[in-house]
């Protein structure tokens, strides 16, 4: 997952990346920002991820799956986790700002018909967290090339 973070962010993308993977943690998604690449505002790691393993599985419904995120997904990718009915979702880096996952669900708990349990996997924590914020550090520097591996966490 970092490895996907960190083929965003060296095109220019917000370092995420994340993968579903089905009970036996065999991948059958993945996926990693493509905003920009795309031109689509929902070109995020997780709803790639989502995607794919659904197209794999030929199934809109990944019940017996799981979502892990480099970062915690966000409102949208949040609703898509949901409707696609994963078993539970992993992230290791928290939203600091805007709404993440957990405190979506602890606003709209009630509003949900399925929520999955989400865990923050904090052994990946502070490296996921460290991409994110040198990459966003670069950005306010005003560099405008592309990052380079030797940049990387």
């Amino acid at each position: 997952m970092l490895a996907l973070a960190e083929t965003a962010a060296l095109s220019g993308e917000v370092p995420v990346g994340a993968v579903v993977c089905n009970g036996a943690w065999e991948i059958l998604g993945r996926g990693a920002n493509e905003i920009l690449k795309r031109n689509d505002p929902t070109a995020h790691a997780e709803l790639l991820a989502i995607r794919a393993a659904a197209e794999f599985q030929k199934s809109e419904r990944l019940s017996d799956c799981v979502l892990v995120s480099s970062l915690e997904p966000c409102t949208l990718c949040s609703g898509a986790a949901v409707f696609a009915r994963v078993k539970a979702v992993f992230y290791f880096a928290p939203v600091f700002t805007g709404v993440g996952m957990v405190r979506l669900f602890d606003v709209f708990s009630e509003s949900f018909n399925h929520r999955p349990p989400i865990i923050q996997v904090t052994s990946f924590s502070e490296r996921a967290s460290r991409l994110l914020k040198d990459f966003f550090a670069k950005k306010r520097r005003g560099d405008s090339k592309e990052l380079t591996t030797d940049e990387l966490v």
